[in-house]
């Protein structure tokens, strides 16, 4: 690689479903907020049945739960 694994992390676009507040605040504080789009999971056992309310528990301001929410993936879909 021409360089470290780490380097390329931000490449790339995660979704919410970790099913861990410290391991979700580990990859804002990794990656950044602004790589972050809501994920559900939904039709599957183990999506989250309200992916909103588990966001909730983050107390993250509100201008970074509306990027969550929406603005990171308008962003990315260019809309």
């Amino acid at each position: 690689m021409a360089q470290k694994p780490s380097s390329y992390l931000r490449r790339f676009s995660y979704d919410t479903v970790s099913h861990s507040g410290p391991v979700l605040d580990f990859l804002i504080q990794n990656i950044g907020i602004d790589r972050l789009v809501l994920g559900s999971d939904y039709c599957f056992d183990m999506g989250y049945e309200q992916p909103v309310t588990f966001l909730d528990r983050l107390a993250l301001p509100s201008n970074q739960k509306n990027l969550i929410l929406g603005g990171n993936a308008a962003k990315l879909l260019k809309i």
